[in-house]
């Protein structure tokens, strides 16, 4: 004997795998459902994010310019003293750039 609307298999997926059927009659999981979110769902964040959250911090507080350092070559410049060599500055550049090529 069948009873009407009795979907017995329909029901066994819905317990066991959370498979419920569409308007058109298609399996789909219920955490496949785009705006279903249960109550137990939440994210965690990995230790790695957590202290690249912490650095992204303590980067964005450190001041733009090194006040001190620029204030010591403004003098050098200015006393004339403050001679550069090519080859340091080059270097720099190049680092500077592989390091922004990279990041």
């Amino acid at each position: 004997m069948k009873i009407p609307g009795d979907d017995s298999i329909h029901l066994l997926e819905t317990i066991l795998f959370g498979v419920k059927k569409t308007e058109k009659g298609i399996p789909v999981r219920s955490s496949e459902k785009q705006g279903d979110v249960s109550p137990s769902d939440r994210v965690e964040i990995s230790g790695r994010a957590k202290e690249y959250q912490q650095l992204n911090r303590q980067v964005a507080s450190l001041p733009e310019t090194r006040s001190e350092k620029v204030a010591a070559l403004q003098q050098k410049i200015e006393a004339g003293t403050y001679q550069p060599q090519g080859e340091e500055i080059a270097e720099k550049l190049v680092r500077s750039m592989l390091l922004d090529a990279i990041l």
